[in-house]
C-alpha cells in the first residue's frame, strides 16, 4: 500500500461495455473517470470493446484500457491490456458478469483494495429477475466478492441501506452520478398547441412502460402525445408497441428507438415533461439528465428520486398504474407556467447537487481514506 504522502491515489476503474445502448453504467462510470481526470487525478479506465455499436467519448488524453470479451479468458485479456500498468485501488462497475468476476481475480492477484459499486444490481427488484440463475451465482462466486470488497459505492441512501440489509459492514461511500448542465435557449419552453411527455431510458420490462400505458389508456388526455425513446432490451419493444395497438394509443404514443448526441438532446428540447414509470433503479441519471433541461419528472419510488416530490419539481409515486395515473392527472392539469417553475426548480436541484467536478473530488476523498486513513467523509453511510 502506498505512504499517504507519496502521491494521489492511482486509481483503475472498470465498466463492463462503453456501449451507447448499454444502459446507464457505461454513461455514469465513464463521465466519472472524466471528472476525476479533469481534475488532475491519475485514473485509467479498463472496458469491454463494444464490437457492434457506438461507444461514449471520453477525455481526450484519458488512459484508456479496451479488452476484448470474446478472444479468451478475460482475466487474461484484462492483464494484456493493462500491461505493467501501476495502480493503486481496483473500482469495479456491477455484478454478476463474467467481466465482473474476471476483474476481482485481476485485483486479487496484484493484491488491489477493491471498491463495488453494484449500480441497483443488489436491490429487491434485480435479485429477483432471474432469480435462479442468480440465486447459483450468488452462491458459486457472488457473495465471496462483495465480501472480499474493501468498500462499496452507492449512488443513493436506499443502495446502501439494502448493502446493509445483505449483511455488508464494509465503508460504504454514498454519491449520485452526475449531469453535465447544457445550455438552454430562452425559446426552450414556447408554448405549443401539443404538448410532448418524453420517456428516454432502455425499453426494457424493468422500465414499467406497461404501467404507463395503461394509466394513459384510462386519461386519454387531450393535446398530449407520448414519446418513448431508447434502445430495445431483450425485444420488449415489440410487447410495447403491440399494447399500444391494443389499447388503440396508436396516434398519441410513438416508439422511436435509441437517440443519442444530438437526436438525444433535440428529444429533451421538445419535451414539456418527462417520466420514468420504473420497477428498480439505483439511481435512474436520465432523471437528472431531464431535470438539467428544466423538466418536470414524473418517476417511481422504485428510484431515489424524494425531492421531485419534496422540492415541488414532480411526483414521485409508487410504480401501480392507479398512482402513476394520479400522477399523470395532476400534470396534465398544469397550467403551462406552473410546469416551467417546476422544471426550473428541477435544473436548479441538478446544478447544486449533481455536477460531476465535485462528485469526482468526493470520490477521490472516499480513495484517499481507504488508503491512507484520511479523516472519514462526511458522505459515508452509518
Amino acid at each position: 500500500m502506498p505512504a499517504p504522502t507519496s502521491h494521489p491515489p492511482k486509481a483503475l476503474l472498470h465498466v463492463p461495455t462503453l456501449g451507447v445502448n448499454d444502459g446507464g453504467p457505461p454513461r455514469s462510470v465513464s463521465a466519472l473517470a472524466d471528472s476525476m481526470y479533469r481534475n488532475g487525478d491519475d485514473v485509467t479506465l479498463l472496458y469491454g470493446k463494444s464490437e457492434d455499436q457506438g461507444e461514449v467519448s471520453v477525455a481526450p488524453g484519458m488512459t484508456m484500457c479496451p479488452y476484448s470479451r470474446t478472444s479468451g479468458p478475460l482475466s487474461a485479456c484484462m492483464s494484456t491490456a493493462l500491461g505493467d500498468k501501476d495502480v493503486d485501488l481496483a473500482h469495479d462497475s456491477g455484478i454478476w458478469g463474467p467481466s465482473n468476476l474476471a476483474f476481482y481475480r485481476y485485483a486479487q492477484q496484484r493484491k488491489l483494495p477493491l471498491v463495488i459499486s453494484p449500480r441497483g444490481m443488489l436491490e429487491p427488484w434485480a435479485m429477483n429477475h432471474h432469480k435462479w440463475k442468480k440465486k447459483i451465482a450468488w452462491f458459486a462466486y457472488q457473495r465471496k466478492i462483495l465480501h472480499a470488497a474493501a468498500a462499496f459505492h452507492a449512488t443513493a441512501n436506499s443502495e446502501a441501506e439494502q448493502l446493509r440489509k445483505l449483511g455488508f459492514r464494509q465503508p460504504i461511500a454514498v454519491l449520485p452520478n452526475g449531469v453535465n448542465l447544457p445550455t438552454l435557449a430562452a425559446s426552450h419552453h414556447e408554448d405549443t398547441t401539443t404538448r410532448t411527455l418524453l420517456f428516454l431510458s432502455r425499453v426494457h420490462v424493468k422500465k414499467g412502460i406497461p404501467l404507463l400505458l395503461e394509466a394513459w389508456s384510462h386519461l386519454r388526455p387531450q393535446n398530449w402525445k407520448l414519446v418513448i425513446a431508447g434502445n430495445d432490451d431483450g425485444g420488449h419493444a415489440a410487447e410495447v408497441v403491440q399494447q399500444i395497438k391494443q389499447l388503440k394509443l396508436e396516434e398519441v404514443a410513438q416508439v422511436v428507438g435509441p437517440l443519442e448526441n444530438e437526436a438525444k438532446e433535440a428529444a429533451f428540447l421538445n419535451a414539456d415533461a418527462f417520466v420514468l414509470p420504473t420497477y428498480s433503479e439505483n439511481f435512474g441519471i436520465v432523471v437528472a439528465e431531464a431535470m438539467s433541461y428544466g423538466l418536470p419528472v414524473l418517476t417511481t419510488t422504485g428510484a431515489p428520486w424524494q425531492m421531485l416530490r419534496d422540492e415541488d419539481c414532480g411526483w414521485w409515486v409508487e410504480p401501480v398504474t392507479p398512482e402513476i395515473e394520479k400522477a399523470l392527472q395532476q400534470l396534465f392539469a398544469c397550467e403551462r407556467t406552473r410546469r416551467i417553475t417546476m422544471g426550473l426548480k428541477a435544473r436548479e436541484l441538478v446544478q447544486t447537487h449533481f455536477a460531476w467536478p465535485s462528485i469526482g473530488e468526493r470520490m477521490r476523498a472516499f480513495y484517499e481514506h481507504l488508503l491512507f486513513k484520511t479523516s472519514k467523509p462526511d458522505f459515508l453511510y452509518p
